[in-house]
């Protein structure tokens, strides 16, 4: 959902139609790099989330834009115009006085980018929009989501109250834990909510950190739930399979 600050085969014929190269015309999606009036729903704007963002720096326009429409090519045309309307990409986010990577509304995608220097590489400005946009079909496909099911998966792990909870307590990272892979986590983040912990595999499907298919491999507990976020996904559209998944997730 809120994405921490903290930077830490073969695709077959059915599957390749999702990738070729399209523009935002033939996604029906605005991007923004502007901070406008109406950048915020209006409950974010109040004293304790006090939502606040700054303008996108112009020399990073053009690689925000590649990046964005890099990763909405690895979605079917129809789940993007259903799902979102808007990407804002501006140089900073804040919410509950804390500096966020990005977050999301009901059919709008935030992402931070304050340029390379400061770690917002190109892979990581996609995961971090696969990350938010996942939460939103989260939220729009519950149903297909089997909380009982994921949650078996874990051992000994509970849940903490929100990605906005994991940011204060600093238990935001998101870099592979070999302990919390045995229990079923990807990542410390992971562990702030089950959304979050769903964000996760999610972001590392479309485009994956070194070492998440071999998790996979050899932790059955991950292989689960990457499992189970590939059956999500696959609900959602039938292209969406492991191949598929495996051949975008490295490129």
């Amino acid at each position: 959902m809120n994405r921490s600050l903290i930077l830490l085969f073969f695709i077959s014929l059915s599957t390749r139609a999702v990738s070729q190269d399209k523009g935002l015309s033939d996604f029906g999606v605005e991007i923004s790099f502007s901070v406008d009036d109406e950048i915020f729903p209006k409950p974010w704007l109040t004293k304790e989330i006090n939502g606040k963002a700054t303008p996108l720096d112009s020399s990073e326009f053009e690689r925000s834009k590649a990046i964005i429409i890099k990763a909405l090519n690895k979605y079917p045309v129809d789940v993007i115009a259903k799902h979102l309307t808007k990407v804002y990409v501006v140089n900073r986010l804040e919410f509950y006085g804390l500096e966020y990577g990005g977050t999301n509304s009901t059919s709008v995608v935030y992402v931070a980018n304050r340029g390379i220097d400061f770690g917002y590489s190109d892979f990581w400005i996609e995961q971090a929009f696969h990350h938010e946009f996942s939460s939103i079909l989260f939220r729009n496909y519950s149903s297909l989501f089997d909380k009982k099911k994921w949650t078996s998966y874990n051992k000994g792990i509970r849940y903490g109250k929100s990605g906005t909870e994991a940011l204060k307590q600093g238990k935001a990272s998101e870099q592979f834990d070999l302990e919390l892979n045995k229990r079923g986590i990807l990542a410390q983040y992971g562990t702030a909510s089950i959304e979050e912990d769903f964000n996760e595999f999610a972001q590392n499907l479309f485009l994956s950190n070194l070492g998440f298919w071999e998790i996979g491999e050899t932790q059955k507990r991950i292989w689960n739930k990457t499992n189970q976020a590939i059956e999500f996904y696959n609900h959602i559209d039938s292209r969406f399979d492991v191949q598929y998944f495996r051949g975008i997730s490295k490129k």
